[in-house]
């Protein structure tokens, strides 16, 4: 419709529009012709109700009150009126020292009172209704919950799948990647995330940003973004989260440091040059243990570590000189029901998985592993494949 009625008009930059619910017309403001306009609401008797006015030389905001349409204007600072059918009657109603921006009437009539499908009982939803027609309605959730096969109760539904870029961590459901599921967490708060991390229990999502060498958190179903750590001293090259103890773990500056949720008693656990280079980083918190990829430049080449949830007990687990395929490791994720570790070579463009209880090394096309099913990254898609179906090379 809003196509239709711009072409009734010469205007292009309509910076306000009203509704007048009594009449059921529309009412629209233009700032490029310096003019208001209305129509009924399937955009017939199409009228030009005021143009060239002095009091109408920017206008920005509009509204429709009884016989009166009103508007704020940007170059005269001020709120003005005038009749909403010839636009007659022009007034100042208020003079402003600044440039005013919205502007809204409020009387009980702008909201009228009458039957509709969710006045009662909130047309039988669990939570959301919302009206598709004086007569029709339908129900629908809120983030990380659906509606159940009756349409009409919302259950929980928290099976998320968070894909980290530079602006912005976007979240789709796992079994329709197609549709969003919780809101995208972005703005310039958000530059550059990596190592993402969640904390089921508080729905808090946890991320490394390189660019401004922090850790920051925030919140699965909305929120603002925070930082959890800060002055580390170096870009943030690895980052995991022991949702048992509620821990994090993050390695910068050749330190591997462990700190509460919000950055709280921080403490080093260990120190080494060789940290400098470490590309990935997770944690097992069912076994209290962590795991660690270091890349070529560390001494005594790549290889993947291991050791206990205080950094002690310090073991290589794989070494890239043994294992040609282990290069420039990266994308580190624990499959704590199975006990198996598994992460990328970017070097080599390869999917492993080593097998902690036997100590077998196997190279498969895995990358997230959530209840029976796997997910591996294809240029800008996912791949999905039953755990028990991926065939192993």
């Amino acid at each position: 419709m809003l196509a239709r009625v711009d072409a009734l008009s010469d205007g292009a930059w309509p910076n306000g529009i009203a509704l007048d619910h009594l009449a059921e017309r529309l009412y629209w403001i233009d700032a490029r012709s310096d003019s208001i306009h209305t129509t009924t609401y399937e955009g017939g008797d199409y009228r030009e109700v005021l143009r060239g006015h002095e009091a109408l030389s920017h206008p920005f905001a509009i509204t429709v009150f009884e016989s009166h349409v009103y508007w704020t204007d940007w170059r005269s600072n001020s709120v003005v009126r005038a009749n909403k059918w010839n636009g007659s009657s022009v007034a100042v109603v208020q003079r402003t020292l600044t440039q005013p921006f919205d502007i809204k009437v409020i009387h009980p009539s702008r909201q009228p009172r009458g039957a509709n499908p969710c006045g009662a009982h909130n047309g039988g939803c669990s939570h959301l209704c919302l009206i598709d027609a004086p007569a029709a309605r339908l129900c629908a959730c809120p983030h990380l919950m659906r509606l159940a096969d009756d349409q009409r109760t919302c259950e929980a539904h928290e099976k998320v799948l968070l894909v980290g870029r530079e602006g912005e961590i976007r979240g789709v459901d796992v079994e329709e990647p197609l549709v969003p599921i919780v809101p995208t967490i972005s703005g310039p708060d958000v530059t550059a995330p990596t190592n993402i991390q969640f904390l089921a229990a508080d729905y808090n999502v946890y991320w490394a940003d390189t660019e401004v060498q922090e850790i920051k958190v925030a919140r699965l179903t909305g929120g603002p973004v925070r930082a959890a750590a800060w002055r580390l001293g170096g870009a943030p090259r690895g980052l995991a989260l022991d949702w048992a103890a509620r821990t994090l773990y993050y390695c910068a500056a050749a330190a591997l440091t462990a700190a509460g949720t919000d950055g709280q008693f921080a403490a080093e656990l260990l120190r080494d040059p060789d940290l400098a280079h470490l590309s990935a980083l997770v944690v097992d918190p069912l076994r209290g243990q962590m795991y660690w990829a270091l890349g070529s430049g560390a001494s005594g080449g790549a290889r993947v570590e291991a050791a206990r949830g205080d950094a002690s007990a310090r073991r290589t687990l794989l070494l890239a000189r043994d294992q040609p395929l282990l290069a420039a490791a990266t994308g580190m994720v624990m499959d704590v029901d199975n006990n198996r570790l598994y992460w990328i070579n970017s070097g080599t463009a390869t999917i492993q998985y080593y097998d902690v209880d036997t100590g077998k090394l196997s190279t498969v096309s895995l990358l997230i592993v959530i209840g029976k099913y796997v997910w591996w990254p294809v240029r800008t898609l996912w791949g999905l494949c039953n755990i028990a179906e991926c065939q192993v090379v």
